[in-house]
């Protein structure tokens, strides 16, 4: 699979539902037109919300996953003692990248 060449990271969003790159250029745009269920067409701003989260945690998160399928593949089932160990290198990356796809990093 061919490396995606896009904005850098981090990406953020505004109060209108644009995303944005650290500098302010804008990447995209999100909007909801209103329906039957959805009378106001408000959820934009949480599409936006959610895009930046899940793109800003992307690489944090295929580095936890890479490590922990290597001390999986290592440790086979005795991994779990190795993976919660506060001092465990994939255990902490799998730790943060969590913490940052829920926005509690």
């Amino acid at each position: 699979m061919e490396k995606a060449e896009h904005t850098p990271l981090p990406w953020h969003k505004d109060i209108h539902g644009h995303i944005g790159d650290s500098k302010g250029t804008n990447i995209a745009s999100t909007w909801t037109t209103p329906d039957e269920n959805n009378p106001n067409g408000r959820p934009y701003k949480a599409n936006a919300a959610f895009i930046v989260t899940a793109c800003n945690a992307h690489y944090k998160l295929l580095n936890a996953a890479k490590q922990v399928m290597e001390i999986l593949g290592q440790y086979g089932a005795s991994a779990v003692p190795h993976l919660m160990d506060t001092d465990d290198n994939a255990g902490q990356a799998l730790r943060d990248a969590i913490a940052e796809a829920t926005g509690e990093a």
